[in-house]
């Protein structure tokens, strides 16, 4: 649902899961830190945390919300929003069982504190995001206006053009600077800076850096893969 012009957001999208934008600092060299931890011991209870965080300001701001997330964070973002008394689960479908972090929290966290003592670069940068951005990155209507009427004209472009149709939309990073820039999107400290975003406010944050994009496309974009759109 579209907000009004210089007044409330409409619907929002939030993006709750990892944010790798602040993974390397602006004294690093080389390379960076590793995804494959994203799937391991701490960096799997926080990324848990800052999805139930998000899930539970959403439902704090909005009259409906729908959180999609994959099946091993399931039982996670359950057990941690089970602990607000101001949620009430009503009907949780399967079980849902433990969080895949369970035995880590059960020594008081010991293992996790080996994993920042020793090479898990990751695991420590994601903890100061965290900090300083706990509720993830939420895109308002207009934004996911603008992102769908991107994918229409790239189907359009690959049903004309084949394999060599250019995508129509730029780089993430391009994309980002732009929503943030205009107040599209956001990335709130807290509940009070969203509820302010969510008023209307454009809260002016940067876009921060994307360590992870593919250094081509911000010169030329590659082809988009055929295969990925089929005929409706």
């Amino acid at each position: 649902q579209a907000g009004e012009a210089g007044g409330p957001r409409g619907g929002t999208l939030c993006f709750a899961d990892t944010d790798v934008r602040q993974v390397m600092s602006s004294g690093d060299f080389g390379l960076a830190p590793s995804l494959d931890e994203l799937a391991e011991g701490g960096v799997m209870a926080l990324r848990d945390l800052r999805m139930a965080n998000a899930i539970r300001a959403a439902l704090r701001t909005h009259k409906s919300v729908v959180a999609i997330t994959g099946e091993a964070h399931r039982a996670g973002i359950i057990q941690l929003l089970q602990q607000d008394k101001d949620i009430s689960m009503v009907n949780l479908g399967a079980p849902a069982g433990k969080p895949v972090w369970h035995k880590e929290f059960a020594d008081g966290g010991l293992q996790w504190e080996r994993e920042l003592a020793g090479l898990s670069k990751l695991f420590y940068r994601l903890m100061e995001t965290f900090d300083t951005s706990p509720l993830g990155t939420f895109f308002d209507w207009e934004a996911l206006k603008e992102l769908q009427d991107y994918k229409e004209e790239s189907e359009r472009r690959l049903r004309s053009d084949g394999i060599s149709a250019k995508p129509a939309a730029p780089a993430s990073s391009d994309l980002a600077r732009d929503f943030f820039a205009r107040g599209l999107a956001a990335t709130p400290k807290d509940e009070a800076e969203f509820r302010s975003w969510l008023s209307g406010q454009n809260l002016r944050h940067e876009a921060g850096d994307f360590p992870y994009e593919n250094k081509l496309l911000r010169k030329k974009a590659p082809a988009v893969p055929l295969g990925t759109i089929r005929e409706g």
